[in-house]
């Protein structure tokens, strides 16, 4: 039990809830039709045992290919053209009675696809086998067969909206911090690797700008924490409100915040780094107190990794602050082309 929880745990983890389910429904279709590709095949009914068999051969390719390609866009939508088809098949082939597949054939389309193509569809479909209600086992009115089968959609739907809301709301929370709002480390781990490759495939520079507050354990300490959590609130929204609508803001841990300077080279953004350095120290960010920050700034470059590419920038913060605080520091091999009359100080 405990293994197949940790591997349970290990696929939520690699793979994407659409991935999971497209997987999960295509692991249904083989496990539950199987069985009556035998039995039919047993009883001779040969024609349904092979549509059967069809429809268990097409689910499991199609998990396989979500699986393998990682495209549950497409996948979704020719599984669930799979159950409504197989549907529509086999109550024209052999009558109304098999139209209790309607349940989880319409159901299964809201978790499938978005909506509207999914509500479109199941419509489509029980029009097309409309006609067959007529044969529909004895004792089982149209009405409320029709009945029931709208109650179960809407019943879907509203739980498969509800799943998606949830997880949009959980992979909001997995890449913002929830103080400031702005991205988190793992947010900016991904948006690093993104300005990396872009940078090896295009030659597109990039820069990190790192930002500490200074002295914020005292503001703690005289002011409370709850005074601590204002000044990070101002600081990111005063950093957002200042940059470029191309370039991002995370808050890497504590006082500290990260930009990232989408195509900037390490002199632009150093400016750009003096400018927010000074914006900061003349707007009070807690009550009428004023704070200052110091700054950080590395290049991108193609002999290295991200992991030292945010180290670098750090390590420039901490020069800055070990020369006095309320500063910037370039990294010097990054400022090599820079104007040597340019107000930012390199390490």
């Amino acid at each position: 039990m405990q293994r197949a929880r940790r591997l349970i745990e290990r696929l939520a983890a690699e793979r994407s809830a659409d991935e999971l389910i497209v997987a999960l429904f295509s692991a249904f279709a083989v496990v539950f039709v199987v069985p009556f590709v035998v039995l039919r095949a047993l009883a001779g009914e040969w024609t349904h045992a092979a549509i059967d068999a069809l429809v268990a051969l097409v689910a499991l390719g199609n998990g396989v290919y979500a699986w393998r390609w990682r495209r549950a866009d497409i996948a979704g939508a020719l599984l669930a053209l799979l159950f409504l088809g197989a549907l529509v098949a086999v109550a024209h082939l052999f009558g109304g009675g098999l139209l209790i597949w309607a349940f989880p054939a319409t159901a299964g389309t809201f978790f499938l696809l978005r909506p509207v193509p999914a509500a479109g569809l199941n419509a489509l479909a029980i029009a097309l086998t409309a006609p067959q209600t007529a044969d529909l086992a004895a004792g089982t009115s149209v009405a409320g067969f029709f009945a029931a089968l709208g109650a179960t959609n809407v019943l879907a739907l509203a739980f498969a909206t509800a799943m998606a809301n949830s997880r949009r709301r959980f992979r909001t929370l997995a890449v913002r911090d929830a103080l400031t709002g702005t991205g988190n480390r793992r947010a900016m781990q991904a948006a690093l690797a993104d300005a990396m490759e872009r940078f090896h495939e295009l030659g597109t520079p990039a820069s990190l700008i790192a930002f500490d507050l200074d002295h914020f354990k005292e503001v703690n300490d005289t002011r409370g924490h709850d005074a601590g959590d204002r000044a990070l609130v101002a600081l990111a929204r005063l950093l957002r409100d200042n940059i470029r609508d191309n370039d991002d803001v995370f808050r890497y841990g504590g006082e500290e915040f990260v930009v990232l300077a989408h195509g900037a080279r390490a002199g632009p953004a150093g400016r750009r780094a003096e400018f927010l350095r000074k914006h900061v120290a003349r707007t009070p960010l807690i009550d009428d107190t004023r704070l200052t920050v110091s700054a950080g700034v590395a290049e991108c470059r193609a002999d290295e990794t991200t992991d030292a590419w945010f180290r670098r920038a750090d390590a420039m913060l901490y020069r800055a602050k070990a020369a006095g605080r309320d500063r910037v520091h370039v990294d010097a091999e990054d400022a090599r082309d820079a104007d040597a009359s340019d107000p930012v100080g390199a390490a």
